[in-house]
């Protein structure tokens, strides 16, 4: 057995361009409850929270489509970022309690990719907004 161990070194992943391009939902996990740290408050809690995953358009450098990972705290309190996420793609809010998240697969959505900056200084990605395709654009197929 050898003595010593060494994690592969990270990856430096190319991000996708910023601007307008086109996504697909195209993965939807529950997370279950997750512990994270409290909001502007010592300590930490166990929430629920859900993976939005979206396929676009544009391909990465191993020629497969670029996904872009949303996070939400699974609530659909008024002011929550999930209930804002629902209001963003179908411009009203379902009743609490009557929506199945799985459906959100497969929504077709041209998207803004936007660049970011991290607390410990890495540029990132993420969808700012979406608004509706083009009534003749094609919608793209999940990929495998």
């Amino acid at each position: 057995m050898p003595e010593t161990m060494f994690a592969p070194p990270s990856k430096d992943f190319k991000l996708p361009a910023a601007g307008v391009t086109q996504g697909v939902i195209a993965q939807v996990i529950d997370l279950g409850l997750v512990t994270q740290n409290k909001y502007m408050a010592e300590g930490t809690e166990e929430v629920p929270q859900i993976d939005v995953w979206w396929q676009l358009a544009e391909n990465d450098e191993s020629g497969k489509p670029h996904l872009l990972r949303q996070n939400y705290r699974f609530s659909e309190g008024e002011n929550s970022n999930l209930t804002a996420f629902m209001l963003n793609l179908f411009g009203s809010v379902p009743p609490k309690g009557t929506f199945n998240y799985k459906k959100l697969l497969g929504t077709q959505r041209a998207v803004v990719i936007e660049h970011y900056k991290t607390k410990s200084g890495k540029t990132r990605a993420r969808i700012s907004t979406t608004t509706k395709l083009a009534a003749n654009q094609p919608k793209l197929e999940i990929a495998k």
